[in-house]
């Protein structure tokens, strides 16, 4: 341990290794090359959550908290989905600067890598604000992230097939989630959304030599 920080590979036994990783990787791939590479860490304890990335000389960090869960199944194309359970309280202490859900994809043979996989970026008080509006009546708040072509939208709730629509259609509620880029349904500006930490580590992704 350095300064409060653990090595990545230490955390071999946290049963949410897998999508860990895989969020490091996706790091890595992008911002772990060149003398201004990212360091990715376990963090210590009591911080509730389950990275810390630094700049190359550790003065400036962000923690993030990772979330995910099995596919949920849809009726309609899509690629990847997944149902998330939120608590008000949780958002509200959580000292991670960002939080990321991981959707698996919902067809796939095989091993799960991170390359199938999507990484939905958010602030948590931002999240917040979104749930609290679009989700008032449950607690813990409940996400159906789904990935619908170009487009990540909330499906809970609003996937009713509507009036003459047939099994295979996407119901209407959603079409028009999609066609509304102002919905605190859609997601799709978060999808992938790395930049939001090259703000706040303050360098710029660079191009991967070789």
């Amino acid at each position: 341990m350095k300064n409060g920080r653990r090595p990545l590979e230490s955390d071999s036994r946290s049963k949410n290794r897998c999508c860990k990783q895989w969020v490091a990787e996706q790091i890595k791939g992008r911002y772990g090359h060149g003398e201004n590479a990212w360091r990715i860490w376990n963090p210590v304890p009591n911080t509730s959550s389950d990275l810390l990335v630094t700049s190359a000389d550790c003065r400036k960090a962000v923690l993030l908290h990772i979330t995910y869960s099995k596919t949920h199944p849809k009726d309609y194309p899509c690629t990847t989905s997944g149902w998330h359970d939120v608590e008000r309280a949780d958002l509200e202490k959580t000292k991670a600067d960002f939080w990321v859900f991981v959707t698996k994809p919902i067809q796939k043979g095989g091993k799960t890598t991170a390359s199938d996989c999507d990484f939905i970026i958010i602030r948590p008080m931002d999240l917040l604000e979104r749930l609290a509006k679009t989700c008032p009546d449950r607690q813990p708040f409940r996400l159906y992230l789904t990935h619908i072509g170009e487009t990540v939208i909330d499906t809970r709730n609003i996937d009713a097939l509507g009036d003459g629509q047939a099994k295979g259609d996407v119901p209407l509620g959603i079409q028009k989630a999609i066609q509304d880029t102002t919905s605190l349904r859609n997601y799709t500006q978060h999808l992938g959304n790395w930049a939001l930490l090259e703000g706040a580590l303050g360098h710029q992704r660079a191009p991967r030599k070789g």
